[in-house]
């Protein structure tokens, strides 16, 4: 049986990376990304949650938000049609507007799948969950952007049984196949999101950008 790269990368070098990429400019970008249009509610099925994503990557490249800002679960319960999030590869035009968020789009390329802004205003909040494609093994990894309102006093990220502290404008790998959960004491608390393809080639790639080699 060959090994799966993505198990092998968590295994060597953790469940929570810091990559050296360029710092985000958080504020530069602030108006631009929560007064965008394209916001749209995330995950229409689950009322109440307080959540909303503007997304990077969709089916057609637009912002309708269905089904690439749905839970792809609950999506396929609800319709019968069943998605993944390889299936959204077209970017949206925000993702070219900002050069930072545009470099990391390049880097991962035709790895990168379904990705958005994901926005939690007052209240609003994660129940504990795992990500993944509901089977073995687990082929896309999860890439992490805290945009804003991302302090200790805005919101707190539980992740794998511990609260976990992320700077702004700093880019993570995080293992979301660990239980994790999320709460928004305030409006606008904004990250962004990236699914990629866990293939052997990009592994290698990730871990040349990681910041303590």
């Amino acid at each position: 049986m060959n090994s799966n790269p993505l198990t092998e990368f968590v295994v060597s070098y953790g469940d929570l990376i810091e990559l050296g990429f360029p710092h985000l400019p958080t504020e530069k970008y602030r108006d631009l990304v929560l007064n965008h249009p394209g916001w749209r509610q995330y995950n229409t099925f689950k009322q109440g949650y307080n959540r909303y994503g503007l997304s990077l990557t969709s089916l057609d490249g637009g912002y309708s938000g269905v089904p690439d800002l749905e839970s792809l679960s609950d999506y396929w319960r609800q319709t019968g049609k069943l998605y993944y999030d390889k299936d959204f590869k077209v970017r949206t035009p925000i993702s070219y507007e900002i050069p930072e968020v545009n470099e990391i789009c390049e880097f991962f390329g035709e790895h990168l799948c379904r990705s958005h802004f994901l926005r939690l205003d007052k209240g609003g909040f994660f129940p504990p969950h795992r990500d993944h494609d509901w089977d073995l093994p687990n082929d896309v990894f999860r890439i992490i952007v805290p945009f804003y309102n991302f302090h200790s006093l805005h919101m707190s990220w539980i992740f794998d049984g511990k609260v976990i502290e992320l700077r702004e404008g700093i880019t993570y790998f995080m293992n979301t196949t660990k239980a994790h959960s999320l709460f928004s004491y305030v409006d606008n608390c904004t990250m962004l999101v990236l699914n990629v393809k866990a293939e052997h080639e990009m592994m290698k790639k990730l871990i040349r950008k990681m910041l303590i080699l």
